[in-house]
């Protein structure tokens, strides 16, 4: 049976020099996701990636993002749009093996915290899914018609929790599929950015 959901594992970070704990995580992801392609994506690349298939309105509003993890909120939705397959924040790593996760040959798997609120630095997709294209409208409509400057409402969870409330879409507890920062910390992650988190 052909997986809906490709089989890449999409992953970028403001540099791809990193510490000995996020080379770990790495592993780890690498480790559990071994029948899949792993495509890391340096900014610039997500830059060409964005005008060369969203030239135009989208391109336009990424360009208008001033924090890093407003642009790989947005980005991430679009290349799982395009292309399809499983993107994971640089410091989260797979619980289970991917394909052991995804046995069930879902068209989306999305994840919610212990507070029953959507997390995206796990989320998987076939090409062209349509509750991808829902939050990509509705990121790109925040960004023209901005009510508020917090990243969380305007391209992250808070998007999700806000249109995924009433759709059909699989769905599972971020425990049972991924952890983030048992292998980093925000030090070991922006050691020389100080700082540097999209928080601060």
């Amino acid at each position: 049976r052909k997986p809906k959901i490709t089989r890449i594992l999409w992953q970028t970070n403001y540099t791809n020099r990193v510490t000995l704990p996020v080379k770990l995580n790495y592993l780890c992801n690498r480790l559990l996701s071994a029948s899949y392609q792993y495509r890391f994506v340096s900014d610039a690349e997500i830059l060409d990636f964005v005008e060369a298939e969203f030239p135009g309105r989208i391109s336009s509003c990424y360009k208008r993002l001033a924090i890093g993890a407003a642009k790989a909120d947005l980005w991430r939705l679009l290349v799982l749009y395009r292309y399809g397959g499983v993107y994971i924040d640089i410091d989260g790593h797979l619980a289970w093996p991917l394909g052991w996760t995804l046995r069930s040959n879902p068209s989306e798997l999305f994840v919610k915290s212990k507070d029953y609120r959507y997390t995206n630095f796990f989320m998987a997709s076939e090409p062209g899914n349509g509750l991808i294209l829902q939050l990509i409208e509705e990121a790109i409509r925040r960004i023209e018609s901005p009510t508020t400057n917090n990243v969380y409402h305007l391209t992250g969870p808070g998007l999700m929790d806000d249109l995924l409330v009433e759709s059909v879409c699989s769905v599972a507890r971020v425990e049972e599929v991924c952890m983030q920062g048992n292998f980093t910390n925000k030090f070991f992650q922006y050691i020389d950015k100080p700082g540097g988190d999209w928080v601060t």
